[in-house]
């Protein structure tokens, strides 16, 4: 009688043993899976911060080139108006340059 209680009570304790370890892996894993979504929010949030970022430097980068296109469109006009023949030396001389570039 004395065996088939300790039987009992060893069951009984490994079933106990079995449910701690059950419960201790479970709230482990929660934790892990919680640690690991606050990681993954934050990195989308710096993604998302690092793009926005990029974007308004790309902008301004296209402003930039738009604004030199311009003024270098108003100084041409200038130049045609003002010195013809400079600037369609200027051109040829630079035509010829690039051709010279260009066979290389």
């Amino acid at each position: 009688m004395d065996e088939t209680r300790n039987q009992a009570s060893a069951k009984d304790a490994a079933k106990d043993a079995y449910n701690t370890a059950k419960d201790t892996a479970r709230d482990t894993a929660n934790r892990v899976a919680d640690k690991a979504s606050d990681l993954a929010d934050r990195a989308a949030d710096q993604a998302e911060h690092a793009y926005e970022e990029v974007s308004a430097r790309a902008r301004e980068a296209g402003d930039a080139v738009r604004d030199y296109a311009n003024h270098a469109a108003d100084a041409l006009d200038d130049s045609i108006q003002n010195r013809p023949m400079t600037t369609l030396l200027g051109a040829i001389a630079f035509g010829f340059v690039l051709g010279a570039i260009w066979k290389r």
